[in-house]
């Protein structure tokens, strides 16, 4: 593509400072954690059955 890094590596930085002003979008009640898991928070569920058979 013959595009330097510095270009790519600026529009991310830029996309990510964006992101980082706008703090509207997050919500008090959206308590939930990227780290959590729906097939380990209920691993009797038809789902974590599925992933763990397979």
């Amino acid at each position: 593509m013959n595009l330097p890094c510095k270009t790519l590596l600026k529009g991310l930085d830029e996309a990510i400072a964006r992101r980082g002003t706008k703090t509207e979008d997050f919500s008090e009640e959206d308590t939930s954690d990227i780290n959590d898991s729906l097939i380990l928070d209920t691993p009797e569920s038809p789902l974590a059955d599925a992933v763990a058979t397979s």
